[in-house]
């Protein structure tokens, strides 16, 4: 399993979110507030992890998150949009019981 270094995204440092794939399946785990400041680093992340060699899975945990405003909800749902366009399956788990959403 190809890992990047805890808190590392492809060389970009980000305290918001870890990446790793193994072998055609990606997965992408999100970590405290979701929000405008954190989709400079999360955004292109995600981005990578279905360029090419495109996987035919993605999962993003959510599980993580303690804040999500409506940046983050439109980059998952934008990221959504492009898997489906690409003919990858994605799915994501569950935000934890006590994040909070503002849009």
């Amino acid at each position: 399993m190809v890992r990047a270094p805890e808190g590392q995204t492809a060389g970009v440092e980000s305290p918001y979110i870890k990446t790793d794939r193994e072998g055609a399946v990606a997965r992408a785990a999100l970590r405290g507030d979701f929000d405008m400041d954190a989709t400079f680093t999360v955004e292109p992340a995600l981005e990578r992890l279905i360029d090419d060699p495109a996987p035919e899975r993605l999962t993003v945990d959510l599980g993580g998150l303690s804040f999500i405003d409506s940046t983050g909800i439109g980059v998952l749902l934008r990221l959504q949009g492009e898997a489906t366009a690409r003919g990858i399956a994605s799915s994501s788990s569950p935000a934890h019981p006590r994040s909070s959403a503002c849009s």
